[in-house]
């Protein structure tokens, strides 16, 4: 095929494949589902992901979050949390809240990451655990004492109690203002979720607005 054929009939595809793309909004029940009765939201727009750290799809999304975050509007309170889906996720979540607490959450978060899906380390208790804390620089009795704290415990149950509220099943999911959740089966896969979340805050905000008469 000649070179400027070829270029005209590239353009023939992408001009007759805009309005196909154009009307692909995310569907109701397809890929996304309202929360009943929904959450309250106490000021802004919050949009919660939750993740697990063994979920190879959470690992994946987590280079994309960064500069997806920094282009939501001011009006958007954006956090992470982990999921409880598992009793066996509650040791994930404790470690968590436990380098919260340390101050340290932004550095393991990226390191108990690549320890799980690079360095393929195993994480079975809280023994496991420590060494990974000390290697960010926390004592053995510092980490412990995070670790095992009511607050962090407290912390934890509060998680478990607002994945099963969401009728979380899988991750990586996103909680949008209080009253719409997807994931990244419901979207239709990795690539649609934050495109997904993007027209779910769009909705989100658009509802929240006074009706006028």
């Amino acid at each position: 095929m000649r070179p400027r054929l070829a270029a005209r009939l590239a353009l023939f595809l992408i001009a007759c494949a805009g309005p196909l793309l154009a009307v692909a909004n995310p569907q109701e029940g397809i890929n996304y589902r309202r929360i009943s009765p929904e959450l309250r939201q106490t000021q802004g727009l919050e949009v919660i992901e939750l993740f697990w750290y063994a979920c190879p799809y959470c690992d994946r999304l987590q280079p994309q979050i960064a500069p997806w975050r920094k282009k939501l509007a001011g009006d958007v309170r954006f956090r992470q949390q982990p999921a409880v889906v598992r009793p066996g996720w509650r040791l994930h979540a404790q470690a968590f809240y436990a380098a919260k607490r340390l101050g340290m959450l932004k550095r393991f978060h990226t390191a108990f990451f690549d320890a799980i899906h690079r360095q393929h380390r195993r994480f079975a208790s809280e023994v496991d655990l420590e060494p990974l804390f000390a290697d960010l620089g926390a004592a053995p009795a510092a980490f412990h004492r995070a670790f095992d704290s009511e607050q962090t415990l407290a912390q934890v149950a509060a998680a478990e109690r607002l994945t099963h509220r969401c009728g979380v099943v899988g991750t990586p999911a996103f909680l949008v203002g209080g009253r719409y959740l997807t994931d990244a089966r419901m979207a239709g896969g990795l690539p649609k979720l934050l495109p997904t979340v993007d027209f779910l805050i769009a909705l989100a905000r658009k509802e929240s607005r006074p009706k006028t008469d």
